[in-house]
This record gives C-alpha cells, structure tokens and sequence, in this order.
C-alpha cells in the first residue's frame, strides 16, 4: 500500500471543503488565533498575511494560509536587561 503525502495546502483545503477564499473567521480558526485579533492586526498593518475585500467581506486565500503555515517561526528578540554598553550606544549612533 503507497503512502499518501499531503501537503500544507491540501490539508487547508481540506479543513476549509475546498473552498479557496477562505472568510476571516475559518481563517483565524485554522492559524489558532482570534477573529477579532486578525481585524486588529489587519488595522494596525501588522498582519502578515495578505487578505481582501469583497462585498463587505474579509477573505484569505487558502494558498496564502498554507505558505504562512509553512513558514518557519520567526526567532524570537529577548531586550537585554541593564544599560546599554558604550559600543551598543556607538552602533546606534545616539548623542
């Protein structure tokens, strides 16, 4: 018996029944976050996906859903504690 290989975007649209514009709710459904904070996200101009209008209606392509899945996570940036020495002051060329 042969293995099936299913890829990202064959799971999305598996999850979404084929449908290729995903609404905003089953979108935020499938990355784990909330609608209301993909609408915020999508005001401030932060969010990374790419998404449109149509009717009044927020919608994301399922291939973009799949890419940013793909994606691995960005690393994560940890402030360092304490005063900023002399060469971190240098480098960002404060007064």
């Amino acid at each position: 018996m042969k293995k099936i290989q299913w890829t990202t975007l064959d799971v999305v649209l598996h999850a979404t029944r084929g449908v290729i514009k995903v609404p905003l709710k089953r979108a935020a459904l499938l990355l784990g976050w909330e609608a209301g904070t993909m609408r915020n996200k999508k005001s401030e101009g932060t969010l990374p996906l790419k998404i449109f209008k149509e009717d009044g209606r927020i919608y994301v392509l399922a291939h973009v859903i799949a890419e940013y899945l793909d994606k691995p996570p960005p690393e994560p940036t940890i402030p360092k504690r304490g005063r900023p020495t002399k060469a971190e002051v240098a480098a960002r060329g404060a007064p």
